[in-house]
């Protein structure tokens, strides 16, 4: 079990952790959510959900500016038991990524690209090379 733990609204000074936890309950490991790729970005996706993505000893973030044009925006894989980061990768530039999930040999990552279609992206989960690009709907489509 993992849970993310913020600081208090506004409480600018203590940075968001990762918390996770054994069998019996108690706190395994506290994990400072801070990443050399830029802050992590913690997005809310539904009540009390965050944009994030698990599987086995790993979770999956996203970090840096999502709306620079010189920097892309960085997927963090966080080690769980050891709270290193394993690798971190690029999506794109201009970019607001969304996890679709993770499963014990790939992350599917829907780019969310503002300026044009949607592509969704595979990365190993081992080493986060993307593996696939899933491509995105023709010009003019409509999901069904």
């Amino acid at each position: 079990m993992a849970a993310i733990v913020q600081p208090r609204a506004f409480d600018k000074t203590t940075k968001p952790e990762l918390v996770t936890f054994a069998r019996d309950g108690s706190v395994a490991r506290r994990i400072p959510l801070a990443s050399s790729a830029g802050e992590i970005q913690l997005r809310e996706t539904s009540a009390s959900r965050f944009d994030t993505a698990f599987n086995g000893s790993t979770a999956y973030l996203l970090a840096g500016d999502p709306v620079s044009d010189t920097a892309p925006t960085q997927i963090v894989a966080l080690d769980l038991e050891t709270g290193a980061t394993r690798w971190t990768r690029p999506v794109d530039i201009v970019t607001t990524p969304r996890f679709l999930g993770a499963d014990p040999d790939t992350v599917y990552v829907l780019a969310g690209k503002a300026t044009r279609d949607m592509p969704i992206y595979a990365y190993d989960a081992k080493d986060g090379t993307r593996t696939q690009n899933l491509g995105a709907p023709p010009a003019g489509s409509r999901p069904s």
